[in-house]
């Protein structure tokens, strides 16, 4: 093998390495942690579902959900379970299914009835949050 050839082959895998670099990780922006409850009309809580909180058009904030627990609590995650919410106005939705296996699974026939078709969509919701830069614990959805 004669120098040139040398040389070439010691450079290719330094320009393809060079071609390829990994893309610099987006900066996390600070979370604060939030907690809310999520009741029916009749005040009991709704035990299962799922809600997610979309920031409102043109506006800051990355999505956010947070699983029901049979209490009808939740608490919100937008980058690891549990970090909590960037600070921004939300629309908030309710769906009624759970995502606790990874898969969406319908919650039970009387949950369902208490998560009313309007609180499914973003586009009928009435659920709106403002979200502060301070770790919260949210006024109850009522879904009525």
């Amino acid at each position: 093998m004669n120098r040139r050839t040398f040389l070439g082959l010691l450079a290719a895998p330094l320009a393809l390495a060079a071609g390829c670099r990994q893309p610099a990780p987006l900066e996390k922006e600070t979370t604060y942690k939030v907690r809310g409850r999520v009741v029916g009309a009749d005040g009991q809580p709704v035990r299962a579902g799922r809600v997610n909180f979309y920031p409102e058009s043109g506006g800051r904030g990355l999505e956010a959900w947070g699983e029901i627990q049979p209490d009808g609590s939740f608490t919100l995650t937008t980058y690891t379970m549990d970090d909590g919410v960037i600070p921004a106005n939300y629309v908030v939705t309710v769906s009624p299914y759970s995502y606790k296996t990874g898969n969406p699974r319908p919650v039970d026939a009387a949950t369902a009835r208490q998560i009313l078709a309007k609180y499914r969509s973003q586009d009928s919701t009435t659920l709106t949050v403002e979200v502060g830069p301070r770790d919260a614990e949210l006024d109850p959805f009522v879904l009525k």
